[in-house]
């Protein structure tokens, strides 16, 4: 028991709270946990004054590719592989869908495997991690191994034909956010997603398990309509379990000031200055924190901002607050920090994320009973 607690007092004293910051203190009226709901394809996104999040769930369609032939499964596309790719016409084969989406686990199940995982003329043998392309080595998995002999590497997907697939959205956003930056946030896509957007290349992002954020200001046209379009290929096994293959988690839009919070640009640090207490309502201990903000200038030249830390009870009342008037020069990124010299009563772990009280600030509580929160704005001047 002592062992025990020594380590999660020394895991706690290294912990490191990772939170989402809003620009701005105005209100975001009709946003919803996930953001504003996202409208009809005819219908315009109309971003607020300052930062505005929308959810693009809707509207979607899906182009299954399972005679696909371009490549073997790999682990990364190459850029000679992505400029192989064409967006299929509209028209047949297109099929509306909503996300979050697996079109895996809807397939029919086959002992064989499909021509997606047999292109460039690999093979499937029994006990092989994945399909393996003409001449490579064959696994020689131990027993206990992922590729051990006698292990099929389809069983782990349910004998579910594995292929790549397309998405495409379109999306139109007011002419009035010309000059605002444009963000497409994935929260998590199975794997190896490839992003366009009007045909221009954003960028891959190869790992199956992990959220990623794009801007697409470069690409977007104000005031008409944009097309999304997201290749995903799943043939590459990341784990032994049942993956499946899509954007399985939600997409949103996100429109900012050029002058923005980095996207995970905050990072809070409770610094412990006694033992953990235990009681009835949770553990605790008073802590000193130290916050970092990194802020970045999208605009063509310097602006100056007040960026604002506040620790704030869950009644809304300031315990320590911290203000300075930064400058940041065009095309930067900083990071500014402030440390609390004050102890923290009742800092504990991440209970979550909370949007109080409609007001556009993202706050990360760190006590409980009342509630701790850290509040860091930045208002550009």
């Amino acid at each position: 028991m002592e062992h025990y607690k020594k380590e999660r007092s020394e895991l706690m004293n290294r912990f490191v709270v990772r939170s989402l910051v809003a620009i701005g203190v105005v209100a975001m009226c009709a946003a919803t946990a996930f953001g504003q709901r996202a409208p009809a394809d005819q219908e315009t996104l109309r971003p607020g004054a300052t930062r505005s999040v929308f959810l693009l769930d809707r509207g979607w369609s899906i182009y299954k590719l399972p005679d696909f032939q371009l490549w073997p499964a790999e682990p990364k596309a190459t850029e000679a592989q992505i400029r192989q790719l064409h967006l299929p016409s509209q028209g047949n084969g297109w099929h509306p869908i909503e996300l979050p989406d697996d079109y895996i686990v809807g397939g029919t199940i086959s002992r064989d495997p499909n021509p997606a995982m047999l292109a460039g003329g690999s093979v499937c043998p029994l006990g092989a991690r994945e399909c393996d392309p003409p001449g490579s080595e064959p696994g020689q998995g131990k027993p206990g191994a992922l590729n051990r002999p006698g292990r099929d590497a389809y069983a782990g997907h349910g004998y579910l034909p594995v292929y790549p697939a397309w998405y495409r959205r379109s999306v139109t956003i007011a002419a009035s956010a010309k000059g605002k930056r444009i963000w497409l946030d994935f929260g998590g896509v199975y794997r190896d997603a490839v992003v366009f957007v009007n045909g221009q290349y954003m960028d891959q992002h190869a790992s199956g398990y992990t959220s990623f954020r794009l801007d697409i200001t470069k690409a977007v046209v104000f005031g008409e309509q944009n097309t999304i379009a997201v290749f995903v290929d799943p043939r590459w096994f990341e784990g032994w379990w049942y993956e499946g293959g899509g954007i399985y988690r939600h997409v949103k839009l996100i429109v900012t000031d050029p002058l923005q919070v980095s996207p995970w640009g905050t990072f809070v640090n409770a610094d412990l200055q006694s033992a953990i207490q235990s009681s009835p309502a949770g553990d605790s201990a008073p802590a000193k924190l130290t916050i970092q903000t990194t802020i970045r200038n999208d605009d063509r030249t310097s602006r100056k901002f007040t960026l604002v830390s506040r620790v704030v009870d869950g009644t809304g009342k300031s315990v320590v607050s911290t203000s300075s008037i930064e400058e940041l020069a065009a095309g930067k990124e900083q990071t500014f920090s402030f440390t609390d010299s004050t102890e923290v009563a009742g800092a504990s772990g991440s209970q979550g994320l909370s949007n109080q009280q409609g007001n556009q600030v993202i706050v990360h509580y760190l006590g409980q009973d009342p509630h701790t929160a850290v509040r860091i704005e930045m208002v550009p001047r």
